[in-house]
């Protein structure tokens, strides 16, 4: 659950991300996952402890990283880390990339059979 007063969670979308992210620790598998409801979306983007790549500690927003690795001593893990970050991304990015198409094609028949949809963009605009 976030600290952030300004922020509206869903209690049913919360317990799911739990679920999710525990499922993924007791793996050690990454995940990148968006989940939602008519209301509410949750997102994240988790990396397992094994990963070279981690979030930095005490970042609300999940915004900051730090790679761990000693070259010499941690080359195949960091190659491991990396492979699976570019991975993700390239996985996500395909995702997106359908999504938009998906929602221009959505939005023009509707708009073409005089329906409109409020939607306000997350983050700002898309």
């Amino acid at each position: 659950m976030t600290d952030n007063p300004l922020i509206d969670t869903n209690p049913q979308l919360l317990k799911v991300r739990d679920e999710i992210e525990a499922i993924l620790d007791r793996e050690q598998i990454a995940g990148a996952f968006q989940i939602s409801n008519s209301t509410h979306t949750e997102f994240r983007l988790r990396f397992p402890s094994w990963c070279a790549i981690q979030p930095e500690q005490g970042d609300a927003n999940g915004t900051a990283f730090r790679v761990k690795a000693k070259a010499s001593e941690d080359r195949e893990r960091l190659e491991a880390s990396v492979h699976m970050l570019l991975s993700m991304r390239d996985c996500v990015t395909m995702q997106a990339v359908y999504l938009n198409k998906l929602a221009d094609a959505i939005s023009k028949a509707l708009a073409d059979a005089g329906v409109e949809v409020e939607h306000k963009p997350f983050g700002g605009e898309v």
